[in-house]
């Protein structure tokens, strides 16, 4: 069955109209093709995400999001993708 997830790492963000992006998503996947498992959007800061650039992808730099490929069986999408609430935020004011 397929999974999204909204989820917090070390900040508060409530993202609106979960249920309709969640559809979006999985028509997204329906319409390519594609069979969806789980995919978790992890909103968190800069530090954490910084953190985790480091750490994994040996890049000591601020990224508004990172993405991992957690799947299990050829064909079937598990992942996560990590997103700055802050790089995102200053991205918009900066690129308009």
């Amino acid at each position: 069955m397929a999974k999204v997830v909204f989820l917090n790492a070390d900040t508060k963000y409530k993202l609106e109209h979960n249920k309709e992006i969640i559809q979006l998503i999985k028509n997204v996947f329906d319409q390519e093709g594609k069979s969806l498992n789980t995919l978790a959007y992890i909103f968190c800061s800069d530090t954490y995400l910084l953190n985790i650039n480091t750490q994994f992808l040996q890049h000591d730099f601020y990224t508004d999001i990172i993405t991992f490929d957690l799947s299990d069986k050829a064909g079937e999408t598990t992942g996560e993708i990590y997103i700055s609430i802050d790089r995102v935020n200053d991205n918009a004011k900066e690129l308009h």
